[in-house]
């Protein structure tokens, strides 16, 4: 836990058992009510604060009518976090494939190359034909842990040329 999430916790902790005690003791001033309610929904609100982190997204365009070279997504890890990777996906209409096969290089920091091939499902929802354009997030790896601080560069190449694919990317989340 993060300082700030430290300091966070305790504000909230002991205003909460504060407005407790003039509860129950029945502090006829209303003012200190307010006041310590005021303060418990401050606390509560820099907790909730501290603890959502943002998802990270970095995209690259791929050529519209076939996408088969390989899309270029350099990230800048700043912090040594656990994170879960997404491949992000943004479609139009002709994309028709219930799963994508990829071939995904990642280049460290230190200059380490890790290559594999994954075939990752596709799930469309229903609205998918109707929509000119959607995003769609097929999970790649759970709690991976970026070890060294500094560029990040994945190539993802798809196996098999793709129809209706208008971007590709990797999302961050980052794990609390």
């Amino acid at each position: 836990m993060t300082v700030k999430k430290r300091i966070a916790a305790g504000v909230f902790a002991l205003t909460a058992i504060l407005l407790n005690i003039c509860l129950i003791f029945g502090v006829e001033e209303h003012w200190i009510v307010k006041l310590l309610l005021c303060l418990l929904v401050d606390g509560f609100a820099v907790l909730c604060a501290c603890n959502i982190e943002p998802d990270k997204v970095v995209m690259c365009d791929v050529h519209r009518a076939s996408w088969r070279d390989a899309a270029t997504i350099a990230y800048d890890n700043t912090s040594i976090e656990r994170c879960d990777m997404s491949v992000m996906l943004h479609i139009n209409r002709s994309f028709k494939a219930k799963e994508v096969a990829l071939q995904i290089t990642m280049l460290t920091p230190d200059s380490l190359r890790y290559t594999e091939q994954v075939t990752l499902p596709v799930k469309l929802n229903d609205k998918h034909g109707a929509m000119a354009a959607t995003d769609v997030e097929l999970p790649y790896r759970h709690n991976v842990e970026l070890r060294r601080k500094g560029e990040y560069v994945w190539h993802i190449t798809p196996v098999e040329e793709l129809t209706g694919v208008e971007a590709v990317g990797i999302s961050f989340q980052i794990n609390n």
